[in-house]
């Protein structure tokens, strides 16, 4: 619309966008700046022979807490071409959120678990293209295309400072699914949010990493082989028990905290998705189909579900079947070196012993996936079959197929699991998560 702009007939739009914002977060509960206090009969007494409910605080208060501040800025395109047929709009942003409000745990010495915080700064930048299309546009048939795809890259700019004073460079977070206060993802100036954190998965111990004594029928490691006894086993380890490696520098092999490494992150490298519009006479048929590249996934499962732990009638994932096996055939245990080796040649995965869940590589997985999420086949009735029907203008019958089928490499029932979304710390955690439904709906609109 501007006399100095040169107009096409085939451009029909061009359009360049700014945008400055702040916000802040109301996503958590009221009041948590002072001591609020819970009833229970677990703070209860006695009093006059039966227990009374008593009260007691919830969490420690923290009364310099402030507000969450988001600072957004957006640069955005719009065309439009060939009369309206094709448009695309690309937006870049920047958002920085300061005085991020966590819910972090406390040491319990105290007195108290957890505590809502202003802890640190948050920065995503990202980019986001989508696209609209009337690709056929004839008498009888139509097709239409609606595209988007993003990338988001987020960034911790800071942790705060530790009780010392300093800044803080590094912190970890717990998904408390081993254990509470286990720590499986690190958090660190620089680094992106999500970063699983563990040991590195590296098969299971062979009978050659031993030394065997046939008087007493034991087996104790050589020299030089990675000691999982006390972090993984708990125990001294034995042949086909899960092995982890020893990446750190002390020289001793031994396997510690010090060996616990980043394992990925849950941030995709992009994702988008696409619909597709068919229309043909009176019929019309939607496709959706969306997309997620580049994430990983935490599935706790393929360790709960491959350690008895604690319980030596758990069940297992499918693939122990080919795990190692100290009973041969008929039941007996195998010590020989040898025909215990023989009997395993084929072993895939470490025997599911007992001992303590641990978080490690093989639990780690690609989240990448593309889904066909809908389906909608429709029918619209001819008007010259409502002719004779004054009252009724139009019908239409449809049927909808939701989460039809999704392509991905993930082992678990959904790449998109998870079940500790209510902290922004432990993102793309799948543990015991419900499988997503797949249903099919029939429906008619009509139209009075």
């Amino acid at each position: 619309e501007e006399d100095w702009f040169i107009k096409k007939d085939w451009l029909n739009e061009f359009k360049l966008r700014a945008s400055y914002g702040t916000v802040g977060n109301n996503r958590i509960g009221v009041d948590k700046f002072k001591t609020t206090y819970a009833t229970s009969s677990d703070y209860g007494y006695a009093y006059s022979g039966a227990v009374t409910p008593g009260s007691a605080p919830i969490d420690l208060a923290r009364a310099d807490l402030q507000w969450e501040t988001t600072k957004s800025q957006n640069y955005g395109l719009d065309i439009a071409l060939f009369n309206n047929r094709l448009d695309m709009h690309v937006d870049v942003y920047n958002v920085n959120t300061n005085n991020l409000l966590l819910y972090r745990n406390i040491p319990n010495h105290s007195g108290y678990e957890n505590q809502y915080q202003n802890v640190g700064a948050l920065r995503n930048r990202g980019v986001e293209f989508q696209l609209n299309a009337n690709v056929v546009q004839s008498r009888d048939f139509q097709y239409n295309i609606n595209f988007n795809i993003s990338h988001n890259k987020s960034t911790i700019q800071s942790l705060g400072t530790s009780p010392e004073g300093t800044p803080l460079m590094e912190d970890y977070a717990s998904t408390n699914w081993i254990a509470n206060g286990y720590l499986d993802y690190k958090i660190e100036v620089g680094g992106p949010v999500g970063q699983f954190y563990g040991f590195v998965y590296d098969g299971f111990y062979k009978v050659s990493d031993f030394d065997y004594d046939p008087a007493t029928e034991t087996y104790t490691l050589k020299e030089g082989i990675a000691d999982g006894s006390n972090a993984i086993l708990g125990r001294p380890a034995q042949p086909g028990d899960l092995k982890v490696k020893d990446i750190s520098d002390d020289g001793d092999n031994v396997i510690g905290e010090q060996d616990k490494t980043v394992l990925g992150n849950a941030q995709p490298k992009h994702f988008g998705g696409l619909n597709q519009q068919f229309i043909y006479k009176n019929f019309d048929l939607n496709i959706f189909v969306n997309w997620s590249y580049g994430n990983k996934v935490y599935n706790a499962n393929a360790i709960e579900f491959t350690t008895r732990y604690q319980y030596s009638d758990n069940n297992m994932l499918e693939m122990m079947e080919d795990r190692f096996t100290w009973f041969n055939d008929q039941g007996v245990k195998v010590t020989d070196p040898a025909e215990l080796e023989v009997m395993n040649a084929d072993a895939k995965y470490w025997m599911p012993s007992r001992g303590r869940y641990v978080f490690h590589s093989f639990a780690v997985e690609d989240g990448s996936f593309l889904r066909i999420s809908n389906i909608t086949l429709g029918y619209t009735l001819p008007d010259r079959w409502l002719n004779n029907v004054k009252w009724l203008k139009k019908l239409r019958v449809y049927g909808t197929v939701n989460n039809l089928y999704t392509f991905t490499k993930y082992n678990g029932y959904d790449p998109e699991a998870n079940v500790r979304s209510n902290n922004a710390l432990t993102p793309g955690l799948d543990y015991a998560a419900y499988p997503r439904s797949r249903f099919i709906l029939g429906g008619v609109n009509i139209t009075f």
